[in-house]
């Protein structure tokens, strides 16, 4: 598969980079306007439901991001394996960490479906 701005894999990349960096509206770019997000907690259908959850997020002790350990994709799906790490806002040290999966379905250059799975046993 290719490594082009448009591959599953290039798209689900840009993604989680924007997320991390909080650039809402640029990740809000990248999802398909009836996208569906299933998350441990709970499911969000569509982009503007995802805006509104992100726009009532309140900063906290922690922050999140998702480091990426690999992504493997085929015609229309990408994979990303990886950890989800929280950090204690004021001071940067790793509170947890925990594996997850992270499965990426993208038609038409969008993400039409995403679904955050923790991974335990790892």
């Amino acid at each position: 598969m290719s490594d082009d701005a448009h591959s599953p894999g290039a798209i689900a990349r840009a993604y989680t980079d924007a997320v991390n960096r909080r650039a809402h509206a640029e990740a809000a770019q990248l999802l398909a306007d009836d996208v569906e997000l299933i998350f441990p907690g709970g499911r969000l259908v569509g982009r503007e439901a995802w805006l509104e959850s992100r726009a009532r997020q309140q900063p906290g002790e922690l922050t999140e991001e998702v480091v990426a350990d690999g992504v493997a994709e085929t015609d229309n799906n990408a994979e990303l394996t990886g950890r989800l790490v929280q950090r204690w806002a004021e001071s940067g040290e790793v509170a947890s960490e925990l594996p997850v999966r992270i499965a990426f379905t993208v038609a038409g250059g969008a993400i039409t479906r995403l679904e955050l799975v923790p991974l335990t046993g790892s």
